[in-house]
Order: C-alpha cells, then structure tokens, then sequence
C-alpha cells in the first residue's frame, strides 16, 4: 500500500528507520491514552445535545423524547451516570407542557 511504499522510500533515503518509527508509534500510543484519561476526566454534553447537536430546529417528536428522557433520568439517578453529565445536577431546564 502508498504508507508502505513511503516508508521504504523514507528509508532508501536514509530518513527513516525501524528505531524511529517505534519511537512515534510509542509516544503517539501515549499521547492518546493521555488524551482519552483527560477526555474521561470531563462531563459529557447535556442530554439536550444528542438532540440539538444533530437538527438546527429540533421536530416537536424529539422535543418530547428530549423532555420525556431528561425527567426520566433526573427520576431515576440512581440508574444513570448522572454526574458524568452537565447540566444533570442543576433544575430542571425550562420545557413545553
């Protein structure tokens, strides 16, 4: 394939060697564990996001499975990750009747 045949290429050129491409492949392993620990560390996007994120102008039927499934989890914490969450912890946001 094209990345193997630039690595030998690399390497005729004397630019690249087997050392070389353990030491990225190392530190690029360790810059994404690094970076999947902080990712972890954070909340996840409020709930609304999995809706809002995808439509510009959310449908009235999503907009009703956002609100049935915001106060579901707000009832029931005890089954959900709640506090993995923004906007989990503070009042209920404002919603149609």
């Amino acid at each position: 394939g094209p990345i193997s045949r630039w690595r030998h290429f690399l390497q005729a050129r004397g630019v690249w060697d087997d050392d070389r491409e353990d030491a990225l492949k190392t530190l690029a392993k360790d810059e994404i564990v690094t970076a999947f620990k902080e990712g972890e560390q954070r909340k996840r996007a409020p709930l609304r996001e999995l809706f809002t994120d995808v439509f510009t102008k959310v449908p009235w039927n999503l907009e009703e499975q956002w609100q049935q499934m915001e106060k579901h989890v707000r009832e029931y914490p005890e089954d959900y990750s709640t506090q993995k969450f923004r906007d989990l912890d503070g009042p209920l946001p404002a919603m149609d009747a």
